[in-house]
């Protein structure tokens, strides 16, 4: 077969053959020819690499982040007495978010809502903004002086981040 033979046919026709290296070359003919499958990294024409691969497809199935969710809800609701905060603002806020995450996990479309109303990428949407809300809120409603709700609020906050970075939602959103 001739060198030529064996890139593909839009490098051939535009005369870019000519300019190419040997291991261009050789790569281009590789992803030309039939009986070998493009490298996991290249898949339709863009490159993928491992990492996006990760971020889109993490380790936290959407059913586990639900329960994970109305737990933390919970435990918002429930932290200004367990914790005795002295802050009349950081227990209205504790209250408030706390109600407000049980509200979206219900009613995101997923395996663990009650009313399948707020779609998927909204949902993840509000869960990066309530992660940033979360760790910004003991500085912004003036609680920060108080240990107790500063460092719950930050903690969850961070971890609540982490979880959302790490769930899988794309088998929600295939539904």
């Amino acid at each position: 077969m001739p060198r030529e033979a064996a890139l593909p046919r839009r490098v051939r026709s535009t005369g870019q053959a000519d300019h190419l290296t040997p291991a261009s070359r050789t790569y281009l003919s590789f992803l030309a020819s039939a009986q070998s499958p493009a490298p996991a990294c290249v898949m339709r024409g863009r490159r993928t690499g491992y990492k996006a691969q990760m971020l889109r497809e993490g380790p936290i199935p959407v059913a586990v982040h639900g329960l994970i969710e109305y737990v933390a809800g919970v435990a918002f609701v429930v932290a200004p007495f367990l914790l005795d905060y002295d802050s009349d603002a950081a227990k209205a806020f504790s209250i408030i978010v706390g109600i407000a995450i049980l509200v979206i996990a219900a009613s995101t479309d997923g395996p663990t809502s009650l009313v399948n109303q707020i779609p998927v990428p909204a949902h993840v949407v509000l869960d990066y903004v309530l992660a940033v809300g979360l760790v910004a809120l003991p500085f912004v409603a003036g609680f920060a002086s108080e240990t107790a709700p500063t460092a719950f609020f930050i903690a969850l906050g961070v971890a609540h981040l982490l979880i959302t970075i790490g769930t899988r939602f794309r088998e929600a959103a295939a539904r």
